[in-house]
């Protein structure tokens, strides 16, 4: 048996630093804000996908990303179904869009807007 290596992708500073990892078949996000506490959301490549699709060609704010993804994750097997905790999932894969070249960051006002590209 092999073991699984994590490989990190890319390093994106936001408010706090993201930090974006290949595990496998999924990919893994960690978060780490000012004091040292860290935040992990491991993301199956399948909900990367679903995301792309849904917001293919498009520029989306992470609530708006939301959004398209919520109403569209009945049948995923997800940690947060509603509430900010998804929110942040979302983020975390609007990340990863962004770190594996599918989609361009930008800062707007105190948010952050995301073209994922076709």
């Amino acid at each position: 048996m092999c073991p699984k290596t994590i490989e990190l992708i890319k390093e994106i500073t936001l408010r706090n630093k993201h930090y974006i990892y290949r595990d496998g078949d999924n990919f893994r996000a960690v978060s780490v804000k000012k004091q040292g506490v860290e935040y992990v959301n491991i993301i199956p490549s399948e909900n990367i996908q679903i995301l792309n699709q849904l917001c293919q060609d498009k520029t989306v704010t992470k609530d708006k990303a939301t959004i398209f993804f919520g109403a569209n994750c009945d049948n995923l097997d997800l940690p947060y179904t509603y509430g900010h905790k998804l929110k942040y999932y979302v983020q975390d894969m609007l990340l990863i869009l962004v770190a594996i070249g599918k989609a361009t960051i930008n800062k707007k006002g105190r948010g952050y807007l995301y073209h994922v590209s076709k």
